[in-house]
């Protein structure tokens, strides 16, 4: 390893652990977790992690963030990332409650057919686009496309007579009051409606550039 990437290792590292610290110090409640869901919590410490992540590539790639109109905003990286995480544990819920099963299979062949579509095949392009867009690291693709095939999955399993319903959004309303999923309000305010953490939106929304074509 070079002198100079042991000092990115080293400075990354330790900008995660200060991050961790504050974070855990910004409030009681939730003491060093970000969220729970049910029996499943997400630590401070990977939050701190998955925002380093996305500073790295900003850090990379400031031009290509520029062009799409994003920059890299500490807070919005976290609460974007919480509330992420917070549908992720939700969704994983109700796959294994519906029966449906996404494999790694069809994970990376949706990422491939991305990869040839969108992105003229460079997966360097996809991650600072999901960076830039979505405030996902690198490290979280695999779990964004999961989320996107999952919501298809349960969308086509609940769709019901009347198009103007939502019963995605109802179903997971109703899971996550079920599970008591709680995130941690340091972060942000927990909107039980709609299911995310406000004022961040819905970052599922723009998976339809994802998904894999016929």
């Amino acid at each position: 390893m070079s002198t100079a990437t042991r000092r990115r290792t080293l400075t990354r590292a330790a900008g995660a652990a200060v991050l961790a610290v504050l974070l855990t110090a910004c409030g009681n409640s939730l003491a060093g977790k970000a969220l729970v869901v049910g029996g499943t919590s997400v630590d401070d410490a990977e939050i701190a992690e998955l925002t380093e992540e996305v500073r790295d590539v900003y850090a990379a790639y400031p031009k290509d963030f520029a062009a799409v109109g994003a920059s890299f905003d500490e807070g919005t990286v976290v609460s974007t990332n919480v509330n992420r995480l917070t549908r992720h544990l939700l969704l994983l819920e109700a796959a294994a409650r519906e029966g449906i099963t996404v494999t790694q299979g069809q994970i990376d062949t949706s990422i491939r057919t991305a990869l040839e579509n969108q992105f003229n095949g460079s997966q360097t392009l996809l991650d600072v686009t999901l960076a830039a867009q979505q405030q996902a690291p690198p490290s979280a693709t695999s779990e964004v496309v999961y989320d996107f095939l999952v919501l298809q999955a349960l969308a086509e399993k609940l769709k019901p007579a009347d198009p103007a319903t939502a019963p995605v959004n109802e179903y997971l309303v109703d899971l996550a009051a079920e599970l008591g999923a709680e995130v941690s309000p340091r972060f942000g305010v927990w909107d039980a409606e709609s299911i995310s953490l406000t004022p961040v939106p819905d970052d599922l929304s723009v998976l339809p550039n994802l998904a894999p074509t016929e």
